[in-house]
């Protein structure tokens, strides 16, 4: 359900304008890569988002692993706390190595997304101030509309074991990128974050 939502708006945007969004494909039959961020990465953009690095967010053991299924089910996860800040939280987590600094991450994505409007995937018929000012709020849960826009921010792709396949979310920008982030999304209404495949 989570995918076709995310195909069914890509395939409005794109019918309506040129769209810099890009749904990486699901086929079951594609290989899948596991090739995390470095702490290089999470550094640089530490610092471009004012926010205090911590820790390298992947173990040493969170190798590459090239070729495997689609479905192939997380290994190892960093389990983060359920409190309706969770992908923030998992956001927080792969950029400073601690999940303690969801609220700044959460606060730098709404500017981002409120100073990028053109560049967000909004649904249809949307109140984007209305909608920016709920997603500012402690506790609201994350869409795809974010996990798109934290694509754009970072300039990385984003995937998402949910259903038993894995799922990416990135935008054109991140095309080339070798940088990944990896979110299982448990039972339909949690994010942890994947450290092993």
């Amino acid at each position: 359900m989570l995918e076709q939502q995310v195909i069914l708006e890509e395939n409005e945007r794109q019918s309506s304008s040129d769209s810099s969004i890009e749904i990486i494909s699901v086929e079951p039959t594609a290989p899948f890569i596991f090739s995390p961020v470095n702490e290089e990465w999470q550094k640089i953009q530490c610092e471009r988002l004012n926010l205090t690095f911590q820790v390298k967010s992947y173990p040493e053991q969170s190798t590459e692993a090239p070729g495997l299924p689609r479905d192939s089910p997380p290994t190892r996860t960093q389990k983060i706390k359920g409190d309706g800040n969770c992908a923030y939280r998992s956001f927080s987590f792969v950029l400073t190595g601690s999940e303690n600094s969801y609220q700044e991450v959460r606060e730098q994505l709404v500017k981002f997304m409120s100073s990028h409007r053109d560049k967000v995937l909004w649904e249809s018929g949307t109140n984007i101030d209305s909608y920016l000012n709920n997603t500012r709020r402690d506790g609201v849960w994350a869409t795809e509309i974010e996990l798109l826009a934290f694509s754009e921010m970072t300039n990385v792709a984003v995937h998402v074991y949910s259903n038993k396949v894995w799922m990416g979310y990135r935008v054109h920008s991140a095309a080339n990128t070798v940088n990944n982030i990896y979110i299982d999304h448990v039972n339909g209404n949690h994010y942890n974050v994947v450290l092993q495949v």
